[in-house]
């Protein structure tokens, strides 16, 4: 059995623990800044070689009165249009009509998709299956559940049982054209 560690020392422990994590962090800025830093010299390069070519043509542009577009720097889709919804939709017909909880769909769609995720990446898909499940409930394909076990967790998702039975395209790259069905969409 250890021996409890006298305040003082503790104190130390937990101080010294704080500063090496604070110096990490900060040596992961400073690599993150090195790299900001080669970024904005390719733009520079990048913008003097625009305006050098709006210098050369024929009707002379002021720069002045070009104003700054703000641009996306993140990509938001994971997947191609729809197939995300086929993914979730693929998963909850795996489970045939019982709750699924959000972290189950989150893992079966990360393990269909064949990217590496960061921990970036990872909270936006976590977002972008959380907003395909609110608009597949929407459309009347997926219905939100309560926790089986009354716990106060949230976030189980079930099909529709008027689709449970209905084919669903599942997640295939090399047919990602087909269109997923709709609830809404009048049967012809």
């Amino acid at each position: 059995m250890g021996s409890k560690l006298p305040s003082s020392l503790n104190w130390l422990v937990d101080k010294r623990a704080r500063i090496d994590a604070e110096l990490k962090k900060t040596r992961a800025s400073i690599e993150r800044a090195h790299r900001l830093m080669a970024e904005v010299m390719e733009i520079e390069k990048d913008l003097a070689a625009i305006d050098k070519v709006l210098g050369l043509h024929e009707v002379k542009v002021a720069l002045d009165y070009i104003s700054p577009i703000r641009s996306c720097y993140f990509k938001r889709t994971f997947f191609r249009y729809g197939q995300l919804s086929a993914v979730i939709l693929e998963c909850l017909k795996k489970k045939s009509g019982k709750p699924v909880h959000i972290s189950e769909i989150l893992e079966f769609a990360k393990s269909k998709h064949p990217n590496t995720f960061t921990e970036q990446t990872s909270s936006r898909f976590h977002m972008a299956v959380r907003s395909a499940c609110n608009r597949l409930c929407r459309t009347g394909m997926l219905v939100r559940q309560h926790s089986p076990d009354k716990s106060f967790k949230g976030g189980y998702w079930c099909l529709n049982q008027t689709i449970q039975d209905a084919h669903i395209p599942t997640y295939d790259p090399a047919h990602s054209h087909e269109r997923l069905p709709n609830a809404r969409r009048k049967k012809s």
